[in-house]
């Protein structure tokens, strides 16, 4: 029993991992085209270093509720 929820959980964090990456692709893009039109000013690599780790931490709290 233990196997099998450990193999539901490793296909549960594949599919949103597939998600993310389809969800995230689209809204990614245009952020890294415009951070590289602006050359890489400190202040927005800020922001989007800010922005990608609030992210980041989402999506384990996600999983971590998930994998209760």
């Amino acid at each position: 029993m233990v196997g099998y929820q450990a193999m539901v959980k490793g296909v549960v964090m594949m599919v949103v991992v597939v998600v993310e990456v389809v969800v995230l692709l689209p809204l990614l893009l245009p952020l890294l085209l415009s951070i590289y039109s602006i050359k890489w000013k400190p202040t927005r690599l800020g922001h989007v270093v800010i922005w990608l780790s609030g992210f980041y931490t989402m999506i384990v709290s996600a999983l971590r509720n998930t994998s209760v």
